[in-house]
């Protein structure tokens, strides 16, 4: 039984004249295409007849407009066909790791709102082999889709993560380059576990091994005193070009303004712990003076 049915060609009114689409049924699922431009007009009882005189290139008498329809029926069959095939082999293989990585960024992005920084250094990290980078004149070796784009997700071992780990370390990055490749794997392998996607029944990232990363050098700060010292040098103008002395009293005066606000700023992201851009984008509405708190809204 042909999965195709109900096929027939009609006339539809648009702004700019009538037109024959053609109307189909596939499986039960109803399809509408335009066909083009019909050589019809109204018969006066609320249907069409054709015109008089033979059709112009590119308009449609009933019999081109059948011929025109049969044609885009046999064409949607044959790409539903191949849809359907490529639907059903997936069903059989089960979701491919490039397939679930790149379904995995999208949820990442759309639900869970990442930060474009965040979104960029991944896909960067799950990078096609040889895909270009954003900058330069490089390329990205692409290791982890080279070991396991094509790999059905659920057949993939630990074995095999281990594997891509040991070659992404004999490469010479760091440890802990390494280590945000497995970490990622790991992220990427949860969300194709969850219910509500593939349900995937282990998870063979959790059980590769970690590397072992240098221990953090020590945090150098300042001390309260030494950043007093630094804000009243800031204050006295100590930071300035001596070589570009000012040249007028209303100078000195906008200098003097400029120092004392300078000072300000660097007490504010000293013991607010504030980045540059978040400092530069502070408004006067983000501080609470009687709560005695910064509201961080935003960075630029």
């Amino acid at each position: 039984m042909s999965p195709v049915t109900s096929a027939r060609p009609f006339i539809r009114e648009r702004a700019s004249g009538c037109f024959w689409y053609g109307k189909w049924s596939r499986h039960g699922q109803p399809v509408i295409r335009a066909l083009g431009r019909a050589w019809a007009e109204p018969d006066g009882a609320g249907g069409w007849k054709r015109k008089r005189g033979r059709a112009p290139d590119g308009v449609l008498t009933e019999a081109e407009a059948a011929k025109r329809m049969l044609e885009l029926v046999r064409e949607h069959d044959e790409e539903q066909t191949l849809v359907e095939r490529d639907a059903e082999e997936r069903r059989r293989r089960g979701v491919t790791f490039r397939e679930l990585a790149a379904e995995y960024l999208q949820w990442l992005e759309d639900i869970q709102g990442a930060k474009p920084s965040t979104m960029r250094d991944h896909r960067c990290v799950l990078a096609e082999p040889g895909q270009a980078y954003r900058r330069g004149s490089g390329s990205s070796p692409g290791l982890i889709m080279a070991a396991l784009g094509y790999r059905p997700a659920r057949e993939i071992t630990t074995r095999e993560i281990e594997d891509l780990l040991r070659s992404t370390a004999s490469t010479g990055v760091a440890p802990r380059t390494v280590n945000k490749a497995r970490q990622l794997i790991c992220a990427v392998f949860n969300y194709g576990a969850r219910p509500s996607t593939y349900a995937l029944p282990s998870n063979p990232a959790q059980h590769a091994d970690r590397r072992r990363e240098p221990d953090a050098a020590a945090l150098a700060f300042y001390s309260p005193e030494q950043i007093e010292t630094l804000a009243r040098a800031v204050v006295d103008g100590a930071h300035r070009d001596s070589s570009r002395p000012t040249l007028c009293p209303a100078e000195i005066t906008a200098r003097a303004r400029e120092d004392a606000q300078d000072a300000e700023f660097i007490r504010v992201a000293a013991y607010a712990g504030l980045r540059r851009g978040e400092l530069v984008a502070l408004r006067w509405r983000d501080v609470h003076f009687t709560g005695r708190k910064i509201i961080v809204r935003r960075a630029l």
